[in-house]
């Protein structure tokens, strides 16, 4: 890295200049994200320009830090390249910020959705027990040893059957 000067990057990956600086930038990536930190400087040298919103890297002590870095190569005066301007952004707090937010939505989401489910189980419960109900009267009320009137039961046991019916 060709930071001189620049304090930035010591408080965000927590080095002092002199261990920073003439550095491989891919000494930040966490592993496995060395290449793509590699292919991105490469769009840098052949265009000039690149950013990439959120990145993983890596801090001196070991800490992942999310950055939106931009990338800009630098030319002497003399049109050649010595090195990338890289300029680093900590978003760190903004995804853990986005994260939060997502996982309280999702639980808002189960929440909303328990109730919608429990008032569709309770309704044909609550029709079932007033069937339940209905047919304890009906057999309280009939004298011991006297008959049922004609289609009295089946109708009550058919609406207790219609009602379980809509509760599956």
């Amino acid at each position: 890295l060709r930071i001189p000067g620049s304090t930035h990057v010591i408080e965000l990956f927590e080095y002092v200049p002199l261990e920073i600086v003439g550095h491989e930038l891919a000494q930040l990536a966490p592993a496995g994200a060395a290449l793509a930190l590699t292919e991105t400087l490469a769009r840098v040298l052949a265009i000039g320009h690149a950013r990439a919103p959120e990145i993983e890297l890596v801090t001196r002590t070991g800490k992942r830090v999310w950055v939106d870095a931009s990338y800009t190569r630098v030319l002497d005066p003399g049109g050649s390249s010595p090195g990338v301007w890289a300029v680093f952004r900590d978003v760190t707090e903004q995804r853990r910020l986005a994260a939060e937010k997502l996982s309280a939505e999702r639980l808002a989401l189960i929440g909303t959705m328990s109730a919608k489910f429990a008032h569709e189980i309770r309704n044909p419960l609550a029709s079932i027990l007033l069937n339940i109900e209905l047919i304890e009267d009906v057999l309280k009320r009939r004298p011991a040893g006297a008959q049922e009137a004609p289609g009295e039961d089946e109708e009550i046991v058919e609406l207790f059957a219609a009602e379980a019916a809509t509760a599956v």
